[in-house]
């Protein structure tokens, strides 16, 4: 039952604009390179349809196909810094106690050396 719940919620349609924007970046990019999406499908290893779907916002891709639709565009798909959330900041001021070192971190014979 917990499968089943959670292929259906992967399934369901995403009200993220980020995403939907980027889902349509990747699709201009494809038509850009003249490629169908029967094309884009083969040339990435997905399976049939499975493009069509995604642009269409049927399906929403999990985060290695994304990796691997973009890839096969050529484009890269980066980190970058951003401005962090106020409520992360909020969980970092109200953190009680500060990060904890490993175990053994400052033990000159825990450390790892290349003698």
């Amino acid at each position: 039952v917990q499968n089943a719940t959670r292929l259906a919620a992967m399934t369901k349609t995403v009200d993220i604009p980020e995403y939907r924007e980027f889902v349509r970046q990747l699709a201009k990019r494809r038509t850009e390179l003249g490629l169908s999406q029967e094309d884009l499908c083969f040339v990435s290893g997905l399976a049939d349809g499975h493009i069509n779907k995604l642009e269409a916002f049927d399906r929403i891709a999990t985060f290695p196909t994304l990796l691997v639709w973009a890839s096969s565009l050529g484009l890269e798909i980066k980190s970058v810094p951003a401005e962090l959330p106020l409520a992360t900041v909020r969980a970092i001021s109200a953190r009680s106690a500060p990060l904890r070192r490993l175990k053994g971190a400052n033990n000159p014979q825990t450390r790892c050396s290349h003698a």
